[in-house]
């Protein structure tokens, strides 16, 4: 596995890697202002737990923190990022939650923890809700509000049973969306030979 990598300038002057074959520590950029990216896994599944970017100079030295978790399945639950460049640490925590069928359900930015914190606002906050049909085709998207404004609901039609292809009919393919818009209302409507 490559330990370094240079052009004009050295971009990664050294890699390490898990027993694996998992990148564990990368440190990138000349020697006189380097950074270092690291990694760690979970034990268990491998998955990947947390990343820490630290640098050697200015305010910090770690100014970017990432954790995962993930559920029995193996499905991310959260990512939370804290990035603390400026030395003061801001976090961007995002929860998700499945269906019974492991479908994604609900995804959003979260002031707190995602048991119990509420729905973040500001910058970069969102919010979704996605609902499915019998056979696992998604119906729905709803793009919940996360300050002004209101929700935008985009609706999914699937199926085409006619002239679709050279092998029939695609009762699975997406055939058209339609949603709400705050100032206009939008629809797509895809070719049946799509």
């Amino acid at each position: 596995m490559p330990t370094r990598t240079a052009g004009l300038d050295q971009y990664v002057s050294g890699s390490t890697y898990t027993d694996f074959g998992q990148p564990s520590r990368i440190t990138v950029g000349a020697s006189s202002n380097q950074a270092e990216v690291m990694y760690s896994y979970e034990d268990e599944t491998l998955r990947l737990s947390e990343r820490t970017i630290s640098r050697s100079q200015g305010l910090g030295p770690v100014v970017d923190k990432t954790s995962y978790a993930y559920d029995d399945a193996g499905n991310p639950l959260s990512v939370s990022d804290t990035q603390s460049e400026s030395g003061n640490a801001l976090v961007d925590r995002q929860c998700f939650r499945y269906d019974s069928l492991a479908r994604l359900a609900d995804a959003r930015t979260v002031s707190g923890d995602c048991a119990t914190g509420t729905v973040s606002s500001g910058a970069g906050a969102y919010w979704q809700t996605y609902e499915y049909d019998a056979i696992g085709d998604r119906t729905k998207l709803i793009d919940h509000a996360t300050g002004t404004g209101s929700d935008v609901t985009t609706s999914y039609t699937s199926g085409c049973s006619a002239s679709c292809n050279r092998t029939g009919a695609q009762p699975h393919t997406m055939t058209a969306t339609t949603g709400e818009r705050t100032r206009r209302a939008s629809s797509t409507t895809w070719p049946a030979t799509c």
